[in-house]
């Protein structure tokens, strides 16, 4: 009974051994291939590999707590902490790409990544090391007809491969496969760029899973700030009275090309014929006064949209003292069946419902 005893406790013994050296050497691997430019061969292999970690890392937790000691259930919570923040960090960076505005952006890696192509492999003069070069297709969303990745594989160790060059941007055809050849056993040339690339044995980086992060933040900050300028560009447009009643689909901008101010919303269960006569009613009030008005009617038979069509152009003018004055265009759209849709510009008109009437005084 003893000797069975003594067995069982030895095998327990040797199984946290084994979870805590499975689970250090599998988290310090991927925080290597995180710091460095190392990673599995294949470009799917090295994004299931951190899942992969972080798995192995929980199920210790979880193993942890059948532990007979606190010590080892310590000893192998911590030996853990490697595998599951570098297993769950890329999964929450990828989530990050995917959280509006950056949805789009994200669907485009994910279709670049599932049609990555191999284009290139060149021998190194000693025959120790393989260079292969990855096309990625952009499509017409991005310049240029795709990226360049270069990988370098040693022949002793083919299971792990080294990225030693990005190029964002290509205008060679996708089909060219003398992108690069080996100056000497140490240097490659890229054939489009020029550029001499030292190989090496090893380079250090910052993990992407936090280049990544800060380089979001800091574009979503542009966005805002931009939005922000934006909006105090477009400030002269809100000057216009505001229709009494609930509006949607609201929308303020300055568009830089034509240095106007334009604002757009809709107005649900009204006519166009009552949000116009407000309006020159409201703008014939200092220090506004109504320049020219303009109704347009077309009927169900002649409307390309296959319903009756009323539109007004209303120009105004604002006193805004000193002898200053600023033209607006007010136009006022409805098609039956929908609700009324009203764009206002300063000092230019938005469509072509007021274009022709901007010489007009």
């Amino acid at each position: 009974m003893s000797d069975v005893s003594t067995g069982s406790t030895s095998t327990s013994r040797h199984g946290w051994l084994i979870l805590l050296v499975a689970n250090l050497t599998l988290g310090l691997t991927l925080w290597f291939f995180h710091c460095t430019d190392y990673s599995l061969a294949g470009t799917i292999p090295d994004l299931l590999f951190p899942p992969a970690v972080a798995v192995m890392g929980l199920v210790s937790i979880m193993a942890a707590k059948g532990a007979p000691t606190l010590a080892k259930k310590l000893v192998i919570g911590l030996s853990s902490l490697p595998s599951l923040v570098g297993g769950c960090l890329p999964l929450l960076v990828g989530m990050l790409l995917f959280v509006p505005p950056l949805t789009l952006g994200g669907m485009f890696m994910v279709h670049e990544i599932a049609n990555e192509k191999l284009i290139q492999q060149a021998i190194s003069p000693d025959g120790w090391r393989s260079a292969e070069v990855y096309f990625r297709g952009v499509g017409a969303y991005g310049a240029g007809s795709g990226r360049i990745f270069v990988r370098v594989k040693h022949r002793l160790f083919p299971f792990v491969e080294r990225d030693v060059y990005y190029l964002p941007v290509t205008h060679v055809p996708r089909d060219t496969t003398n992108r690069l050849h080996w100056r000497d056993n140490e240097t490659l040339h890229i054939a489009e760029t020029g550029e001499e690339v030292e190989v090496g044995l090893l380079t250090f980086q910052v993990p992407q899973v936090f280049t990544i992060p800060f380089s979001v933040c800091g574009y979503l900050t542009q966005l805002e700030s931009e939005r922000r300028a934006n909006l105090a560009l477009a400030t002269p447009v809100r000057a216009m009275p505001a229709y009494p009643a609930y509006v949607t689909h609201d929308v303020t901008r300055f568009d830089d090309w034509y240095d106007t101010a334009f604002r757009s919303f809709n107005i649900p269960d009204h006519t166009a014929d009552e949000v116009a006569e407000w309006y020159q009613q409201a703008l014939s009030q200092p220090p506004w006064y109504v320049v020219h008005v303009d109704r347009q009617v077309v009927q169900a038979a002649q409307s390309d949209l296959g319903n009756t069509e009323v539109s007004y152009c209303i120009q105004a003018k604002l006193d805004e003292g000193a002898g200053q004055e600023r033209m607006y265009y007010l136009e006022v759209m409805w098609h039956s069946g929908n609700p009324v849709h009203v764009n206002i510009g300063t000092p230019l008109p938005i469509t072509e419902i007021c274009e022709r009437h901007v010489n007009e005084e």
